[in-house]
């Protein structure tokens, strides 16, 4: 019997061993996979948060847009006309739910769609203070004038051709909002509030889960002491602009997992909450299988071990799919590169790092006119060929729409930029398309920032990647831009000039100047281009391609050359009625001019204001402002012809334009770009290529204005192909109205008078 109680204590010990090994595994396993699961979960939660901001943002930017785009359409009226306005913002109030639209007078005066018209108290009429001092606004929760109930007030100021002004509002029910976040998330348990940063609420979604309150820190620490503290440690997130999770505690003795972010809207939270026994409930149900294999015998011990891995890998796969995969491109999503972007800048790795944005240029062209189909195999190509261009230990994905953000290896900063623009040509080789109906030219531009503060936010990185992207635009030769110390000095550099800009403008700073243009056939003068030349009393002289690139990004452009188009015509009129002669003045116009509807009307309006003859009048734009802007040429420039204004072509040869091309323009001139000019003298190719050019544009009718001439040799070379024009400084510099001056009247006989005048914009 003795063999046998061994054999049976052997069991038993095998048995118990065994048990306890599973009770071990179990348990561990358990813990494991509870802690990943609250993991994902919360991560979940924030996902969702991070969902519902990006929808308050993006509807509140629209409404903010909307009542901005309006507000510039309704201010080309001539003047403030109440019915008139109210009128035309019934229709739009009807299509976008506001509760209300209307307009408010500096009188405190309101107006609105609804006829309930009030005369605002100084309460009432701070609502719009912001935006009668030109910006536009959203007011946190507030009693409506009318009814008393809770509203927001979107607002922006509205200025009228006569300057006459007003503020332009629409009102929205803060149940507009309640709608935008009663969106259902764990299966209808979870809910969300939005707050102030003192814990006011300003909306909350109507699940019957969510509790009405005035202010969330008051009404959720009275429910415990443990509340007060997290409260207190809420707040101070909340005042630092940070966003996480906390767990509190309810009156029913419940407890709630808090999510908690910014909105970019004034200083508004977004706080999604879900109850704990919903996370618990998830957790659990994972964990079932665990807790059944304490239950099983332990022949079935390993195959249930199999079973319950199986199925773990599998939903965490399937997580991993939906979460780590971009469901466009297929390849590694923007949530997978945030983590791994983390853990590279978290641990001890110290090999550098260079964060780059790469975008598509024109990618919405794309999907308009071949469909979202085609686009989306556009991004596909790119991620695949980014994919296949990256080593080991480097990092890419799509962030949004068409923006790539890559982490990519660092030793020498010339070296990667020239491997980016390198990756760049081979994804444009890749993704060009040449398949029958579907022809087009992919194009990309990059942005690098090398990473040397690694505390950075990622974001942070990415918006420094993104500024040297975007200051890639200006150098079409380069379309890889580098962020450093220079192109940071020269950010506020430019924020320095747009800062001052108005100033100078209202203070006379900015002077009229000429550069003559000579006739090689007649040997005369015969004309000028208009220029603008700033003078600063701090600064000195600032050069045109300092402040004019600044302008043309924040639409200061518009002003400054109707300005000089008016000093200009006032100018000549001065001249004719002197009995000078001036010949045509040639005034450039932006590209930007082309998408107003009023260009061509209020140009020929200034011309016929000052009785000038058309014909001495002439409208340079860019050679990439007409090749880009073909559909909206032909209506605007060919009125400006009809009426004996002639259109030229400016900076011809620096960009991708042809000669047989230039045949479709509605033009009357070319200006040749002096980077044809420079190698005229020494470069056979480009002797010829500009006397065919000559020659063509001869045949065709059209004069041509050689820019750049700086020396006799261009100048015997250029007489001997025919040009018509020249300009630079061989013949003459750009010189002040008075010296300009000065020469038409030497040249036509006249005494010299007014030679130190100067014509301010």
């Amino acid at each position: 019997m003795q063999p046998r109680t061994k054999s049976v204590k052997k069991i038993y010990f095998d048995v118990g061993l065994t048990v306890l090994i599973v009770v071990l595994f179990a348990a561990f396993f358990s813990f494991q996979v509870q802690k990943d699961s609250r993991e994902r979960v919360l991560t979940t939660l924030s996902e969702i948060s991070s969902q519902s901001v990006e929808v308050m943002q993006k509807e509140i930017s629209r409404n903010k847009t909307l009542l901005i785009n309006l507000a510039v359409l309704l201010g080309q009226e001539e003047t403030l006309d109440p019915p008139t306005l109210l009128q035309k913002l019934i229709p739009v109030d009807k299509e976008n739910n506001f509760k209300r639209m209307g307009i408010v007078l500096p009188d405190h005066t309101s107006y609105s769609t609804d006829h309930k018209d009030v005369v605002l108290d100084d309460e009432g009429y701070a609502r719009f203070a912001s935006a009668m001092e030109g910006q536009t606004s959203v007011t946190n929760t507030v009693r409506d004038l009318v009814d008393g109930e809770s509203v927001t007030v979107y607002s922006t100021p509205l200025t009228f051709a006569d300057g006459s002004r007003c503020v332009l509002f629409g009102t929205y029910s803060t149940q507009y909002y309640k709608n935008l976040l009663s969106v259902s998330s764990f299966k209808g348990a979870g809910y969300s509030y939005i707050i102030r940063q003192n814990g006011d609420c300003i909306s909350g979604s109507t699940n019957l889960l969510s509790q009405q309150f005035s202010n969330f820190y008051s009404a959720t620490a009275a429910y415990s002491r443990q509340n007060e503290e997290k409260v207190q440690r809420l707040q101070e997130a909340v005042q630092n602009g940070e966003q996480g999770v906390m767990l509190f505690d309810r009156e029913d003795g419940t407890q709630r997992y808090l999510y908690y972010q910014p909105l970019e809207v004034g200083d508004w939270y977004l706080l999604s909450v879900v109850p704990s026994e919903v996370i618990d409930k998830s957790i659990n149900g994972t964990l079932v299988p665990t807790y059944l294999l304490l239950l099983g015998s332990v022949l079935l011990f390993c195959y249930l071990i199999w079973r319950i891995v199986a199925m773990y890998r599998g939903y965490r796969d399937r997580v991993e799919q939906l979460v780590m995969v971009d469901e466009v491109t297929g390849q590694g999503s923007f949530a997978k590169f945030r983590l791994d972007a983390a853990a590279l800048f978290g641990g001890k790795d110290r090999t550098p790092y260079a964060l780059v944005c790469l975008n598509v240029k024109k990618f919405q062209y794309i999907n308009d006119l071949y469909g979202y189909d085609e686009g989306n195999a556009v991004l596909r190509t790119v991620a695949e060929c980014i994919g296949e261009n990256i080593a080991g230990g480097e990092y890419a994905a799509r962030m949004q729409a068409d923006l790539f953000v890559l982490l990519l290896h660092c030793r020498d900063v010339q070296l990667l930029q020239n491997r980016v623009t390198e990756l760049l040509h081979k994804v444009q080789a890749r993704a060009d398309k040449r398949d029958g109906d579907l022809i087009y030219q992919v194009r990309l531009r990059a942005g690098v920032y090398p990473v040397q503060d690694r505390t950075l936010t990622l974001e942070g990185m990415i918006d420094r990647a993104k500024l040297a992207m975007d200051h890639s635009r200006q150098n079409a030769s380069q379309p890889c831009g580098l962020y450093d110390g220079a192109l940071r000095r020269q950010l506020v550099r430019q924020q320095e000039l747009a800062n001052h800009f108005d100033g100078a403008l209202e203070s006379g700073q900015l002077q009229l100047y000429f550069q003559p243009k000579y006739d090689l056939q007649a040997g005369s003068f015969h004309g000028a281009e208009a220029l603008v030349r700033w003078h600063s009393p701090q600064n000195g002289w600032i050069s045109p391609g300092a402040f004019i690139p600044v302008l043309e990004q924040n639409g200061g452009i518009i002003d400054l050359d109707r300005r000089v188009f008016a000093a200009v015509c006032r100018q000549m009129r001065r001249w004719l009625d002197a009995g000078l002669q001036p010949g045509p003045i040639s005034v450039n116009a932006s590209q930007l001019h082309l998408y107003r509807l009023d260009f061509v009307d209020r140009y020929l309006a200034v011309i016929d204001r000052y009785h000038l003859p058309h014909d001495l009048i002439q409208i340079e734009l860019t050679e990439t402002a007409l090749f880009e802007n073909r559909d909206i040429l032909a209506q605007s420039l060919g009125r400006f012809r009809r009426h004996g204004v002639q259109i030229l072509m400016d900076d011809f040869g620096s960009g991708f334009s042809s000669v047989g091309s230039v045949c479709t323009m509605p033009i009357d001139a070319v200006k040749i770009d002096k980077s044809m000019v420079d190698h005229l003298v020494d470069d056979e190719k480009t002797r010829l290529i500009l006397k065919n050019s000559l020659a063509l544009f001869r045949s065709l009718g059209l004069a041509v204005v050689v820019e750049g001439v700086e020396q006799k040799d261009q100048y015997d070379l250029l007489h001997t192909m025919q040009a018509d024009y020249i300009q630079g400084y061989y013949c003459a510099r750009p010189m002040p109205m008075g010296q300009y001056q000065a020469c038409l009247q030497k040249a036509q006989g006249l005494p010299v008078t007014g030679q130190d005048e100067i014509a301010v914009v």
